[in-house]
């Protein structure tokens, strides 16, 4: 049934056969689990409504193209278009669930034993995904200041600090403007630009474009600082793929 309406009335949403409503009695709004409380777009409704009637429950072909390899590209469209971010498609991997995506992540990007920073609060089956992995939380909680709310960053200099952890970075900042773009990490990590105070004149012509980037951090004995790993070009799930 198509509608009109994109907000849904609560009436109707407790009419569905689903956890989020079904679970307390009619007296309570349910606000503790995330779920889809409006209208589905009429394309998307439209496709499944024709998929149903046709009993078209197979392995898709879309054009010759396989469902990973459309998803991909509508992925990778929908980066562009929102981010200005090119994804090489080698490096996308689709999945069927927003869990099992958290799973993937953990087991690729880390190993037994490392730390993981977690918001909180937080869905529980993130916090799951560290404990049954063999990972150890690290607890990043939000903060009330004058201010209002806001992220306590000191987290990763603390005492909790105590093993491996990775980070992830990307810069969105400007994307569309024509300059230099530099990510460096560390007090004592090189800066080609000298911490963008002296650009190099045989690079002015060729300015860097670096707005990705992945390091670890992880305690040190004495002042020695930890070397930045940058990422490579592989595919950290096809790599820990094969170590299997």
């Amino acid at each position: 049934m198509l509608t009109t309406q994109f907000e849904l009335p609560i009436d109707v949403l407790r009419m569905r056969q689903n956890v989020k409503w079904g679970k307390y009695a009619a007296d309570v709004l349910p606000a503790w689990v995330a779920e889809m409380d409006f209208a589905v777009a009429h394309p998307i409704q439209r496709v499944l409504e024709r998929m149903v009637a046709d009993h078209d429950y197979g392995y898709p072909d879309r054009g010759g193209n396989h469902g990973d390899g459309t998803l991909v590209e509508a992925f990778r469209a929908r980066m562009r278009g929102c981010f200005g971010w090119e994804t090489d498609p080698a490096l996308v991997m689709p999945l069927s669930d927003l869990v099992q995506g958290t799973f993937s992540a953990i087991l690729a990007l880390s190993e037994p034993g490392d730390g993981v920073i977690l918001q909180l609060p937080a869905y529980p089956p993130f916090h799951e995904a560290i404990k049954s992995t063999g990972r150890r939380l690290i607890a990043h909680r939000l903060h009330s200041g004058e201010a209002g709310w806001n992220n306590a960053w000191s987290i990763l200099a603390g005492p909790a600090l105590n093993g491996k952890v990775s980070i992830s970075y990307h810069d969105n900042n400007y994307k569309d403007r024509i300059g230099w773009k530099e990510i460096v990490i560390g007090p004592k990590a090189h800066s080609t630009s000298d911490e963008l105070r002296a650009y190099p004149k045989n690079l002015l012509q060729s300015p860097l474009e670096v707005t990705s980037v992945r390091t670890q951090l992880a305690p040190t004995s004495g002042r020695s600082a930890v070397k930045p790993a940058l990422p490579d070009r592989k595919n950290p799930f096809q790599k820990k793929m094969r170590r299997k």
